[in-house]
């Protein structure tokens, strides 16, 4: 995993966020990032004093942003 800092982190989160929801959010602001075993999701508001929303995340997404799912995947099937 490489480490991202917490500007690089939000700044690919409002990448996501305007590809996924078609929102400009340029004053995002990260509320929370929750993972578990379904899709990690990032609870954000665009501009101060507006409602939070939550935007669930791709594996793919996720690792974007700089999570590391590695502990969150199932173990590969042995034959």
């Amino acid at each position: 995993m490489v480490y991202l800092s917490e500007a690089e982190q939000r700044r690919r989160i409002i990448e996501v966020v305007q590809r996924e929801e078609g929102l400009e959010c340029p004053e995002l602001v990260v509320n929370g990032i929750r993972e578990g075993l379904g899709p990690a999701v990032v609870n954000y508001t665009c501009k101060e004093g507006e409602s939070s929303r939550d935007l669930r995340l791709t594996e793919e997404e996720a690792v974007y942003i700089g999570l590391d799912r590695s502990a969150w995947r199932a173990p590969p099937e042995t034959l």
